[in-house]
């Protein structure tokens, strides 16, 4: 797997933003405790005062939704043989000192899609599949909101629960057993 696409596979198995994603060095990945570390992202900062000022900058991430993602297994697995070596300075996105700009991650994802016959695909797509994955195999609102790194649950409910259909019937017979 080249890292292309890993950080493709990254974003499908942990949501993160794009942003977030084009931020992350090797020094985020804990392969000893399989844990991965949001603090950055990656921002464009435009300002007209006093003449145009355009450019990006890693910014910390607010601290209500900065935090530590356990990676499954199948994750670790795939992406230490392509990071395990790499310094710790690095990001993941180039595998190089230099971190590549959010739309140019975006631009490489929208080409593999293509090559896939895929069309319409971003991150904010494998974001939302990812957790609708979550909520699909049982991950509860608040632990997904922490992954996702959203500060408030009643949003991740508005986005992601409450289209889920619920037979309450059948969830309140589940009384009758305890």
């Amino acid at each position: 797997m080249g890292i292309e696409k890993a950080i493709i596979f990254l974003a499908m198995n942990t949501g993160l933003k794009c942003s977030e994603l084009s931020a992350l060095k090797r020094s985020d990945i804990d392969f000893k405790t399989d844990k991965l570390s949001v603090t950055k992202g990656l921002q464009h900062i435009y300002q007209k005062d006093n003449g145009a000022k355009n450019e990006w900058v890693t910014l910390e991430l607010n601290e209500s939704v900065q935090r530590s993602i356990e990676l499954p297994k199948f994750v670790v697995d795939a992406l230490k043989p392509l990071y395990n070596g790499l310094d710790e300075d690095c990001y993941l996105s180039t595998g190089r000192l230099e971190y590549v700009l959010p739309n140019a991650v975006h631009s490489r994802l929208k080409a593999l899609a293509v090559k896939c016959g895929l069309r319409n695909l971003s991150f904010i797509t494998l974001r939302h599949t990812f957790a609708k994955r979550c909520v699909k195999v049982g991950i509860d609102a608040v632990s997904l909101a922490k992954i996702l790194g959203i500060a408030n649950v009643s949003r991740v409910v508005r986005l992601y629960y409450e289209e889920k259909e619920c037979d309450s019937g059948r969830l309140l017979e589940r009384l009758n057993m305890v």
